[in-house]
């Protein structure tokens, strides 16, 4: 400002006192400049900021326990809060890693950043993530009455991490080998077994069901007989989950027995044994022969026999040597026995001498 001189202010009436900012660091300024009157006096601050970049980051994040060999990932938010859009470039160091978005973030707005952790190992392991703030925007001050372009200097901030790796581990309740047996079986029926496995630790377990074979084992012929579901999931910290297993086989008399290895990325493999035993339908005759004695010839006889199906699934049945009438037939060469029924068929006997 000019030397303050005193001055009249007629009313209604206004002036134009002139304030230059000649700024000798580049820093933001304020200052106050006071009027006075005969009835007393008052203040009017002025201001002068600069153009900057500023970022808020969160200080320190904690992912507390993660499954080893798994992937964990937390988000935070970054705002811009300076004046000038800025520019943002991560640094961090395995097994803490960064994904954001967008490379930059305007004024006032935010960028929700994902960071991630993956230990190999279990072990407890801390890290720094440095973010790299710049614009690209140049700001123009006055040194000695020459006007040059300066940048503004590079900012960092840093987000301390910290993280526990932990085995995950499945197991059957009570321990042991899981045996899945699902006994003798009829053809063509699709059997369910349940099986519970649990979760004994305080991490996640994301786990894989597949067949295995050893080199010696040859593989079963497709569709194989026995099918798991769900093969893929997630078993939360000491939770159980239930598997089913399926059997269905059309080979009768077929002993059937497949390993599955439930696997986790992190921990021991659990193996899991399926055995099953495709029963043939047991079908039995009410006599193993009918004796219709002597009898005058060129009249026809009968005689019943039931045949019992013992099964849950129905049977089909056939005389193969009934094709052509001779002294001996019967009216049903040919039918299915429902499932745990029987079926009365007539036996003839005509003699024609």
């Amino acid at each position: 400002m000019p030397y303050p001189e005193p001055f009249k202010l007629a009313p209604g009436m206004k002036k134009v006192i002139p304030i230059s900012f000649r700024p000798s660091k580049y820093v933001p300024h304020v200052d106050r400049v006071q009027i006075v009157t005969k009835g007393g006096s008052f203040f009017v601050t002025v201001k002068a900021v600069v153009k900057d970049v500023a970022l808020s980051v969160p200080h320190f994040l904690d992912f507390g326990l993660c499954p080893t060999m798994e992937r964990s990932q937390q988000q935070i938010e970054v705002y811009n809060t300076g004046t000038l859009k800025a520019s943002m470039k991560w640094h961090a160091r395995p097994p803490f890693t960064v994904r954001c978005p967008a490379a930059a973030v305007e004024v006032g707005q935010s960028v929700r950043c994902t960071i991630e952790f993956e230990p190999k190992t279990a072990s407890v392991f801390d890290g720094l993530i440095a973010c790299e703030v710049a614009s690209g925007a140049s700001i123009a001050v006055e040194e000695d009455d020459e006007s040059s372009a300066r940048s503004p200097e590079v900012k960092q901030y840093a987000l301390q991490c910290t993280g526990v790796g932990k085995m995950p581990h499945l197991c059957v309740p009570g321990g042991g080998s899981p045996l899945v047996e699902f006994g003798a079986v009829s053809p063509g029926k699709r059997v369910p077994q349940t099986l519970e496995l649990m979760n004994t630790t305080p991490v996640r377990a994301v786990f894989r069901v597949r067949a295995m074979l050893d080199p010696s084992e040859t593989s079963p012929l497709p569709p194989s007989a026995f099918w798991v579901s769900p093969e893929s999931g997630v078993v939360e910290p000491n939770c159980t989950f239930s598997f089913t297993f399926y059997f269905q086989s059309h080979t009768v008399k077929e002993y059937a027995c497949q390993r599955f290895q439930v696997s986790t990325p992190g921990g021991t493999p659990l193996v899991v044994t399926c055995k099953a035993f495709c029963r043939p339908i047991d079908v039995l005759m009410s006599a193993r022969s009918i004796n219709f004695g002597e009898v005058p010839s060129g009249k026809t006889y009968s005689r019943t026999l039931q045949l019992h199906n013992k099964s849950d699934r129905p049977a089909p049945y056939h005389f193969v040597n009934v094709e052509q009438r001779g002294v001996f037939w019967v009216d049903r060469p040919v039918g299915v026995i429902p499932p745990d029924s029987f079926m009365v068929v007539t036996v003839f006997f005509g003699p024609l001498s």
